[in-house]
């Protein structure tokens, strides 16, 4: 919650540039501030093997791998808030988004299905992760091209 204040206090600024270079800075910059967030989660990750059971109960040990992926899914879609951020604030774009939800619907349904009737829960945690690899990839491709190209304000 406290990420959102902070990320959300970024938009005034973000949509404020006139230029790609103090854009391509400012947004090093809050890549840098997430990157290392979600090194510090990585980081991290080796405790649920020892927090989940105390927390929850022994009964909850099987659970540590489906945790561990979804924990990984969700350090991948921190990492590509402020690449979503410039989409959204800086080149004026929220309409792309609805093509990578229409993408990521699909990879839920198609794959999402497939992975749950081979592996069960786990693999629903799967397609869950290869959907915000998909929802950093795409749009970290499509800015990387933008400012390849050149954008004008």
């Amino acid at each position: 919650e406290k990420l959102n204040v902070v990320l959300g206090s970024t938009v005034p600024k973000l949509a404020s540039f006139d230029n790609d270079q103090k854009a391509k800075i400012y947004l090093k910059k809050l890549q840098y501030l997430v990157g290392g967030l979600a090194v510090v989660g990585l980081l991290l990750m080796p405790l649920a093997d020892y927090l989940l059971p105390i927390v929850l109960g022994v009964e909850y040990i099987q659970s540590i791998g489906v945790f561990n992926i979804l924990l990984l899914a969700q350090l991948i879609f921190l990492i590509s808030l402020p690449v979503h951020q410039s989409i959204f604030y800086y080149f004026s774009q929220p309409k792309f988004f609805v093509i990578v939800s229409l993408v990521n619907l699909a990879v839920m349904l198609s794959l999402g299905v497939y992975l749950i009737n081979q592996m069960g829960v786990i693999g629903a945690a799967w397609a869950v992760l290869i959907s915000n690899l998909l929802n950093l990839a795409i749009p970290l491709l499509w800015v990387i091209w933008k400012f390849q190209k050149g954008h004008q304000r």
